[in-house]
């Protein structure tokens, strides 16, 4: 192989790595200095709209606080790469669900069971194509979960 041919083709092939690292980098989120989160802002905007329709008298959710933007420091969040489990159980909250949980596009497990949970279960449930484990007893709700197919 010709030594000027071998340069280009190594400049070319470092110049791909080059390309494709800047683009996974800027397929994550950073915050204004740069560093990578490890939660997406939607999915942090609708833990913590889920939560501002709780009362929390045992403070079990105080790591939930508006400023954390790290999912793995949730207590009751399981996350990998996006939030996939929300299991908090008999931890005393008391409230209405709301559909904030429909921007949790990659969640397959919801545990709230024993809590003081009042009202309906909503109609967005069943639409929530990655659920597959649901676990609501021991609250006061009320309704059925239709379950959508999809198209």
């Amino acid at each position: 192989m010709n030594l000027c041919v071998f340069i280009v083709f190594s400049l070319l092939l470092l110049r791909l790595e080059t390309t494709t690292a800047n683009q996974l980098v800027a397929a994550g989120e950073e915050d204004d200095n740069g560093v990578m989160k490890k939660c997406l802002d939607k999915e942090g905007h609708a833990l913590h709209h889920f939560k501002s329709h709780f009362q929390d008298p045992c403070e079990n959710l105080s790591t939930w606080r508006a400023e954390e933007d790290d999912c793995c420091k949730l207590r009751g969040v399981t996350y990998n790469n996006r939030v996939i489990k929300l299991s908090i159980s008999s931890a005393g909250l008391n409230g209405e669900m709301n559909n904030s949980l429909l921007n949790l596009s990659y969640l397959n497990r919801l545990d709230l069971h024993s809590h003081s949970l009042h009202g309906s279960i909503h109609t967005f449930i069943g639409s929530m194509t990655e659920l597959r484990y649901i676990d609501l007893i021991n609250n006061s709700l009320h309704g059925n979960i239709l379950w959508s197919t999809g198209s």
